[in-house]
């Protein structure tokens, strides 16, 4: 599970059932076409990145309330990410997998567009 928790009261907002071992990194955010604002978290212990829509008090994200702190998406990925990254003016996001014992794998980045 992920403990997502409110900054402004302080208070537990949800509790989100995920795939194993999501790793505590920053992740990434950004606008997802269907689900609005989400945020990207990999996983140490599953092969997927998860997509969880999160909160915006943007007007125009009012219309994506209904999908805040649910998983909304999960990216079929190789296990073993441990951090999944963005840039506000890209297209596009990435994840690693550096703890995978494939060396290959490890060694490798999987991109995907956003849009």
């Amino acid at each position: 599970k992920i403990a997502a928790v409110d900054t402004k009261t302080g208070k537990l907002a949800a509790l989100i059932d995920t795939a194993k071992i999501p790793h505590p990194s920053r992740g990434a955010n950004f606008i997802h076409p269907k689900y609005g604002p989400v945020w990207a978290t990999g996983h140490l212990g599953a092969d997927v990145v998860t997509l969880i829509s999160t909160p915006s008090d943007k007007p125009e994200h009012a219309k994506y309330k209904q999908y805040n702190w649910k998983v909304v998406e999960e990216i079929k990925h190789v296990p073993g990410n441990l951090f999944v990254k963005t840039h506000p003016k890209s297209k596009h996001f990435w994840a690693d997998a550096p703890q995978n014992p494939d060396k290959d794998l490890a060694e490798s980045v999987a991109v995907w567009d956003m849009a």
